[in-house]
């Protein structure tokens, strides 16, 4: 489940839809500013997981053309029985993957986040997922653009 609430802190969703007049694909993305740090947050249950570590795999595009963007991932993972309160969970401390701007503007870009802290991760346990891009970075170098997010894919081993 997507949890994205609107306001400070989270990135705008923008949605281009096709016409008969330009027939292109239509498309939903998240804009994150380079100013502020915007985070999406998402919650599921890790079905047949094995062991190792969570890859998530982000597909976006900028209109600059040079620079880096700063994209972090961060989970916490709750055992059913836990001792501790849903309420009370703390996320693991974020991992973090650095991709640069395609020298083209708009072209898709293909990053992925090796996500290796686990917070004790087991097959179905509840997660909870914060991703966003890190304007705060000294590494985030697109100073002047949004980046804008088509796609997270999350994939684990399952043995």
């Amino acid at each position: 489940m997507l949890r994205a609430n609107s306001g400070a802190g989270v990135p705008e969703l923008l949605s281009v839809q096709t016409t008969p007049a330009t027939p292109t694909p239509g498309y939903d993305a998240y804009a994150f500013d380079p100013a502020v740090v915007e985070s999406l947050y998402y919650q599921f249950t890790i079905r047949k997981y094995g062991s190792g570590n969570l890859n998530l795999a982000i597909r976006w595009s900028t209109a600059a053309t040079s620079g880096n963007a700063v994209w972090a991932a961060q989970i916490a993972a709750i055992t059913p029985g836990d001792a501790g309160a849903v309420s009370a969970k703390t996320y693991a401390t974020a991992n973090t993957v650095t991709d640069a701007a395609d020298a083209n503007a708009n072209r898709l870009n293909a990053a992925t986040i090796t996500i290796s802290n686990l917070d004790s991760l087991a097959t179905d346990d509840l997660v909870f997922l914060r991703f966003y891009r890190d304007a705060a970075s000294g590494s985030d170098t697109i100073n002047s653009n949004d980046c804008l997010v088509y796609h997270l894919d999350l994939a684990y081993s399952d043995v």
